[in-house]
């Protein structure tokens, strides 16, 4: 681990580390909303896809606050990972490294009853009036 850690002042800072940045798509969201007039038909799924997308954000930075507070010299943390494996791009969400274990981390921020079914690999989400979401299973999402 040493060689990728570097010492600047007196404290070991980890090379390439990444903070967590406000999602691009979140950005660009915010922007479509403010331009898109109120009674437009996309308006309201626009908002509610927003809300999901703020509360995403909001659960990572949580995560990302307890993460920081582990031991920099023992943990590379990295956040928003960008990745290509055989042609395939994909995230990580958080990838915690250690010289025991690398972990990853994928955070979701989901209130209510929430139920993993195997069958159609999906997360499900019951609301309090018994409505029901489905999400994409992210045990899948970190295979």
């Amino acid at each position: 681990m040493e060689k990728f850690l570097k010492k600047e002042k007196g404290v070991v800072n980890p090379l390439l580390m990444k903070d967590l940045p406000i999602p691009q798509r979140l950005i660009l969201t915010e922007i479509l909303k403010k331009h898109l007039k109120r009674g437009h038909p996309k308006h309201s799924a626009i908002e509610k896809d927003l809300a999901k997308r703020w509360a995403g954000y909001w659960g990572e930075r949580a995560l990302a606050n307890y993460v920081k507070e582990l031991p920099q010299e023992k943990y590379l943390i990295f956040h928003d990972l960008g990745l290509q494996l055989n042609g395939i791009y994909f995230q990580i969400e958080t990838l915690l490294i250690s010289q025991n274990f690398i972990l990853i981390i994928e955070a979701k921020n989901i209130s209510g009853t929430l139920y993993f079914d195997n069958v159609f690999n999906q997360l499900i989400k019951i609301n309090p009036n018994g409505t029901e979401e489905s999400f994409e299973d992210p045990r899948v999402q970190c295979q």
